[in-house]
């Protein structure tokens, strides 16, 4: 199957000889998600978002800061065409302009959240916090288990967006220091695909390679 070109497919392969799989798995698995789905990786069981960053929104809304007083973010207002159409020239104008919206007690709202989670957690928007946190953007989508699970060997196959969640994976392998973890991933915008192995949360391989073609190979 072709997987669109935003998309970054990834196989998770958990493995020990001892055992202890499957209370990896069942540690990292979600009771079900707001559509009655139950993804088997959630990766805020593994690092959890801070919930002041829950109500935020994904990307940074340059508009809700500018009015809780990020002046930077007013300048690069300026420059968007909707500004330079309306003829918008100075952060006054702009403060104006955005008064006189219909969502403006919403954009106040989104801009006081944004300045409360930057100051708690250094983060104003969840997107960012994700990449640093996570190495991608979003959670994980259509997973799905590759073959039986047992408690010597699992293999989990999902999505996840422009990224491979390389960063959370360390993480897990450091909780779970007794398994191994293999994760193979083909980021088809990049037309690159990798292989991280881990144990003890220690990258023991890591390796990036030229996809041959876009879907495939």
């Amino acid at each position: 199957m072709c997987i669109m070109n935003t998309w970054c497919k990834n196989v998770l392969t958990i493995r020990s000889k001892q055992g202890g799989v499957l209370e990896c798995l069942a540690a990292i698995r979600r009771e079900s998600d707001n559509e009655g789905r139950v993804p088997l990786i959630d990766f805020n069981r593994i690092v959890p978002m801070p919930k002041v960053l829950e109500d935020t929104v994904s990307h940074p809304d340059l508009r809700g800061l500018f009015l809780v007083g990020d002046q930077e973010a007013g300048r690069q207002l300026l420059l968007r065409p909707w500004a330079l159409q309306e003829g918008i020239a100075t952060l006054e104008a702009l403060r104006h302009y955005l008064e006189r919206q219909e969502d403006y007690e919403e954009l106040l709202a989104r801009g006081r959240r944004a300045r409360e989670a930057q100051r708690m957690t250094g983060f104003d928007d969840r997107r960012a916090w994700c990449l640093v946190h996570w190495g991608t953007q979003f959670p994980a989508h259509r997973t799905s288990f590759q073959g039986p699970a047992t408690d010597q060997k699992a293999s989990l196959e999902f999505l996840t967006y422009l990224r491979p969640p390389c960063r959370v994976i360390e993480v897990l392998s450091a909780r779970f220091y007794d398994l191994s973890f293999t994760l193979r991933y083909r980021e088809p915008l990049q037309g690159l695909k990798g292989i991280l192995h881990l144990r003890n949360g220690i990258p023991l391989w890591n390796e990036r390679l030229p996809l041959r073609r876009a879907c495939g190979g």
